[in-house]
């Protein structure tokens, strides 16, 4: 019925999922998803005027255990250090987004029992979500933490944002319409979870550079991205991402980071 009577456009900054091919193979999924018509045409992106390649690196953890559902304790356990170890590198100043609430809660609890030399805030499930955003924007060497609408809903320019940390890689949960769309996928993994995953990953991403003179860090946690896995969809998430700095060395990032920010 949508597109059945009149015109209808369709804009967003994530339709796409990744960044090589024609129009129509960069929103396959999208477009498969909607029922998009054969007389429907899609556009080529609009370039993005952020320099990427000059103002972000993309540091991904080797070192942490694959998040597998018997060793959450211990994902949980050895993400403290190295969290520590990145928050040091920007000096606060990070949204850290996860997948799992629980997760969340684990990590503010640890963190603010820690002393850092950080305030340390925390996505609430009330009306006060605008004050405690104001608080981390007003606060510039401050880390917040949030899940859920946190991956695209926010909007911080400056300095004050100047790491995203992905906790962990965001595969969709099971829900109604997921579970349909993999109960009638030949490959659920690739045909849905990764596409819905990168989406995801790519508006979480979004949050970092929001003007042209944002210096920023993206990092992520979780191991599925490194050298170490064997995962088949990592070049598929590499290609969708706008930066292509990656490092698996965060001597590598801080000097990064000290290098843009002299």
């Amino acid at each position: 019925m949508l597109f059945r009577n009149g015109s209808v456009i369709l804009t967003s900054a994530t339709i796409s999922y990744q960044q090589n091919g024609t129009p129509e193979k960069r929103c396959e999924y999208y477009l498969k998803s909607i029922g998009f018509p054969v007389y429907g045409r899609v556009a080529e992106p609009k370039k993005s005027p952020f320099d990427y390649d000059k103002n972000t690196m993309l540091y991904v953890s080797a070192t942490m255990p694959f998040p597998k559902y018997n060793r959450k304790e211990e994902y949980r356990k050895s993400s403290i250090p190295e969290i520590v170890k990145l928050l040091e590198v920007t000096d606060g100043k990070t949204l850290i987004l996860f997948t799992s609430k629980a997760d969340m809660e684990y990590v503010y609890k640890k963190l603010s029992n820690m002393h850092l030399p950080y305030k340390i805030y925390v996505q609430e499930n009330n009306s006060s979500q605008a004050y405690v955003l104001e608080k981390f924007r007003n606060n510039v060497n401050s880390v917040i933490l949030g899940t859920g609408t946190y991956w695209e809903g926010i909007n911080i320019e400056g300095v004050s944002l100047s790491q995203v940390m992905i906790y962990k890689l965001p595969f969709p949960v099971p829900e109604p319409i997921i579970s349909y769309k993999m109960s009638v996928a030949k490959n659920p993994v690739d045909d849905v979870a990764v596409p819905e995953m990168i989406i995801k990953l790519r508006q979480g991403v979004g949050r970092l550079i929001r003007s042209v003179s944002d210096k920023e860090i993206v990092s992520i946690l979780d191991p599925r991205l490194s050298g170490r896995s064997k995962s088949g969809y990592i070049k598929r998430i590499f290609y969708s991402l706008p930066m292509k700095n990656i490092t698996e060395n965060i001597e590598e990032i801080r000097n990064f980071w000290n290098q843009i920010t002299e």
